[in-house]
């Protein structure tokens, strides 16, 4: 994957994130709400540690995505209830937050770094 493919699918799943946490933190109902988490719990926390890396192949950036994604979760809900503070929807919700404000902060260096690419092509008169 190039970088620019890697910032386009960054801010969609900073986009999906986002839209999941506010499910979460307005109570939606079922039918919208549990799709909507389910793939921004799958996705979203494992992209946005991995999507600092070097570009990786597109197969394995997706699936260990999925993967780490629900390692965090797991890990997430082991802590939970080891230290007896079961509150899933507040974990839940403080997870998607983190991972939107991991994966915007991504998009908008991403962003800055193709402005700052095309404005030194455009002064060198490539293009």
């Amino acid at each position: 994957m190039n970088k620019r493919e890697v910032t386009r699918i960054t801010a969609l799943l900073a986009a999906v994130s986002a839209s999941a946490a506010i499910a979460v933190a307005v109570n939606l109902a079922p039918v919208v709400r549990a799709p909507l988490v389910l793939a921004a719990l799958l996705i979203c926390p494992g992209w946005a540690l991995l999507c600092w890396l070097k570009a990786l192949e597109w197969p394995l950036m997706w699936s260990s995505a999925i993967g780490l994604s629900c390692s965090l979760a797991i890990l997430l809900s082991v802590a939970l209830v080891s230290a007896d503070l079961w509150y899933p929807r507040f974990a839940v919700a403080a997870l998607l937050v983190l991972s939107s404000a991991l994966l915007a902060l991504r998009t908008w260096r991403g962003l800055r770094f193709e402005t700052r690419h095309l404005s030194r092509a455009e002064h060198r008169g490539v293009g």
